[in-house]
């Protein structure tokens, strides 16, 4: 069985007029999925398959049935002072355990 893998962030992405979004936890996947619904515009909504393994720890504040994400603001994740690192989907998690070592 040969399974392909693609990622079609930039394909969609080049399409004028379409938000594309690709949440990295449970979090995320929850506020920007209602976010994209009620979104009077075109939205793609692609989840990394790779991320359904994985578990990530949930406020209560994102159960509320209000909760949702702004779509084209970034979320950051952890706060630095010397580099930037940005991310989306599964590749958040790898950058989220780089660590600066400044000597």
């Amino acid at each position: 069985m040969l399974l392909c893998l693609q990622c079609y962030v930039a394909w969609f992405g080049a399409c004028p007029g379409l938000k594309v979004l690709a949440p990295y936890s449970a979090e995320d996947a929850r506020g920007l999925l209602k976010a994209a619904i009620r979104d009077p515009d075109p939205v793609v909504f692609l989840e990394n398959e790779l991320l359904y393994g994985e578990s990530f720890p949930v406020a209560d504040e994102v159960l509320d049935a209000n909760f949702t994400l702004p779509i084209g603001k970034a979320k950051v994740e952890r706060q630095g002072k010397d580099v930037t690192i940005t991310s989306f989907s599964k590749m958040v998690g790898y950058a989220l355990k780089v660590r600066y070592f400044y000597n």
